[in-house]
């Protein structure tokens, strides 16, 4: 379902009707197997498995295309990338052994960099996001947190749309559309406001009515 160069129709954006199929089928399928698979994750050790991938599962997302991309590079360095043709025989016969490749240094790059995710998530659960006695106008006012966290995502919307439809053939400032990337940013920093921003609680009665 990924874009293809030349073709008139994109497939992701916007999303066609073959990629929203897509998603509905998968959805469709994991709902089929959703008991079967909580009752095998119910048990211990695919469970325990389950937690320790979910440990450094934002290393695998951030780096999996980097995996990639240096198992091509060190391949084709050596002049040993396969290039047969898709779709055919040989092609298929290549799908196991270069998915092993690409756990492989996936692997590599997880065993590099996931500790850093690891200390991030303990560093984070021993110490308060913010401080108890933290103030302003979020926490006084919690009508605001809501509103702007709905400007938040319609800034970060409306930056990813802009990125889309501006033509490919234009200048723009990092490869990205001037306004877009201010949008985002702008929307991307007020996500991190209100998460710095302790939110009402019972601690000031108060700010719950």
């Amino acid at each position: 379902m990924i874009n293809v160069p030349g073709e008139r129709l994109p497939n992701m954006s916007p999303p066609s009707l073959a990629l929203l199929a897509l998603a509905t089928v998968q959805i469709c399928v994991v709902l089929l197997i959703r008991r079967p698979v909580r009752q095998w994750l119910d048990r211990p050790r695919p469970g325990m498995g389950v937690v320790a991938i979910n440990t450094v599962i934002l290393t695998v997302f951030l780096w999996h295309m980097s995996a990639a991309v240096l198992t091509v590079g060190s391949l084709h360095a050596i002049d040993m990338l396969p290039t047969p043709e898709a779709g055919s025989a040989v092609w298929f016969v290549w799908r196991v052994p270069w998915l092993l490749m690409l756990t492989a240094t996936l692997a590599i790059l997880v065993a590099l960099f996931g500790p850093i995710e690891i200390r991030r998530s303990h560093r984070s659960r021993r110490r308060p996001r913010w401080p108890a006695t933290a103030r302003g106008p979020v926490a006084v006012r919690p009508w605001l947190r809501p509103l702007l966290a709905v400007v938040a995502l319609a800034a970060i919307a409306l930056a990813l749309l802009d990125n889309s439809l501006v033509p490919r053939t234009e200048p723009a400032t990092f490869g990205i559309p001037t306004l877009a990337l201010v949008t985002y940013v702008t929307g991307a920093t007020i996500q991190r406001l209100l998460r710095t921003t302790p939110p009402a609680s019972p601690e000031h009665p108060r700010l719950l009515r």
